[in-house]
């Protein structure tokens, strides 16, 4: 959470980040992994085995887009299919599509721009950009997986007219706000989209299923983090000069948790899912929290940035790798070279997460 909005109500405005919990359990946030599942569900992140996940609970705030050249573009295919038109002829709508289509994109950027910053009222058009994946909260026209008479809600690459928002007032004292929305305030929150002449409101369920006293898992002992040694980084030395090197501030090696257990623990086995859908029957009241405010100046590095960690006088970079199924090495690896030495290119193991020190 950002310190500048733990004191007192802020408004909330275009350009922040955020995350939202349901009012019937604030401890648990709006979650999706966005890579593999793009599905959205409720995660407990205050636990400590899963403050590694936040990133992936905040969400960036966005205005409306344009998406008409979009849809032509999408539709362009099956448009030529049904036309006769000359190879040619294709070639200049095609290139002439790809001209409309940036014109669309720097346009809506522009509109972010002008947005970013500006207070958001009730009943005003948002999209939500999931931070960790880089994608657009969507309504889907399928059905959801658990509650089917519910739709489905997923995390999608572009923005279209599935992914656009309201924030609806949920008390009646909000309504005399003169439409201004608060941090920390329970709000609905709705697809423009029509269903039987009603929105659906974004919703979350839960279905525990009887615990079954033969169904044991077993709980593996938590992991532990070495700090490893670095290789010598060795100095071009002239005959006679004291030849330096380079190692990580500690060798020491270092657990997750001093007390981790060596044994493992055998626990009850209590399935619960936790899908989050959307209902046009069921309304969920949402909290929605600040974890950043917009910044104005892109350069700035914020929570929830994935970086590499990269020392350029040796060419290296910080990395994390499994040593066993239950330690990791912390180490500096010499980095890829390139063609153009300029060029920096990471690891895939060497993505590290700016996290508040709070989650």
């Amino acid at each position: 959470m950002d310190d500048s909005l733990e004191n007192g109500a802020r408004t909330l405005k275009y350009g922040a980040t955020v995350f939202f919990c349901p009012q019937h359990n604030i401890d648990e946030f709006l979650y999706s992994d966005g890579f593999v599942k793009t599905t959205l569900s409720l995660r407990n992140c205050q636990k400590s085995s899963s403050r590694s996940y936040f990133d992936r609970c905040l969400f960036k705030i966005y205005p409306s887009f344009n998406n008409t050249v979009k849809k032509e573009v999408l539709s362009f295919p099956e448009k030529i299919a049904k036309e006769s038109i000359s190879g040619v002829r294709k070639l200049e709508l095609a290139e002439e599509l790809k001209d409309r289509l940036s014109m669309e994109i720097k346009l809506n950027l522009d509109v972010f721009e002008k947005a970013l910053g500006q207070p958001i009222s009730y009943e005003q058009p948002v999209q939500f950009l999931h931070v960790a994946s880089n994608k657009f909260l969507s309504l889907v026209n399928k059905e959801a997986d658990i509650e089917r008479e519910n739709l489905k809600l997923e995390l999608v690459e572009q923005p279209s007219e599935w992914t656009i928002f309201k924030i609806g007032p949920s008390f009646k004292h909000q309504k005399a706000s003169e439409g201004i929305i608060y941090l920390n305030d329970f709000v609905y929150i709705k697809s423009v989209q029509t269903f039987l002449k009603m929105q659906p409101h974004v919703h979350t369920t839960t279905v525990i299923q009887e615990e079954d006293e033969a169904n044991l898992k077993l709980i593996k002992p938590i992991p532990t983090i070495k700090y490893h040694r670095t290789p010598s980084f060795q100095f071009n030395t002239q005959p006679g000069q004291q030849t330096h090197s380079q190692y990580l501030p500690s060798e020491v090696e270092a657990s997750v948790s001093q007390n981790a257990p060596n044994e493992k623990h055998i626990e009850k086995n209590i399935l619960s899912k936790k899908e989050v859908n959307a209902s046009i029957e069921e309304l969920t009241r949402w909290q929605i929290q600040g974890f950043n405010g917009p910044l104005n100046d892109l350069n700035y590095l914020a929570y929830g940035d994935v970086v590499w960690i990269n020392n350029s006088e040796f060419n290296s970079t910080l990395i994390a790798r499994a040593e066993t199924s239950e330690t990791f090495l912390v180490e500096f690896i010499e980095a890829m070279q390139t063609d153009q030495f300029q060029h920096y290119v990471g690891h895939t193991n060497g993505m590290w997460v700016l996290e508040h020190r709070a989650f």
